[in-house]
């Protein structure tokens, strides 16, 4: 299996994906345009050809991103963005106070 997170944003999207081990495959980003999305599936399809071997995660679960990942039978998990913020609460590291 291979793992696609997708931070999403207005003007590009960073890309991270990992294999069933956590090992980092790649980690890159793409514009939020055709362009950007052509190279996601390109890199994602020299990974495996095989779609259902491949899971996506995302912020959202619409949009033109969304529709793309969906279109080539990829299965999309959208993840709600406040389920992230509270992650980063729980690890990170404060200063104490005075």
């Amino acid at each position: 299996m291979h793992y696609v997170g997708i931070d999403w944003a207005d003007e590009k999207h960073d890309i991270y994906i990992t294999n069933d081990s956590g090992k980092k495959l790649a980690c890159f980003e793409i514009s939020n345009d055709q362009k950007g999305m052509l190279k996601l599936l390109i890199k994602v399809q020299k990974l495996s050809q095989d779609t259902s071997s491949v899971l996506f995660a995302m912020e959202k679960n619409s949009g033109p991103l969304a529709e793309f990942i969906l279109n080539h039978n990829y299965i999309l998990y959208s993840i709600n963005p406040k389920i992230i913020d509270r992650y980063r609460d729980r690890h990170r590291v404060f200063r104490s106070k005075d």
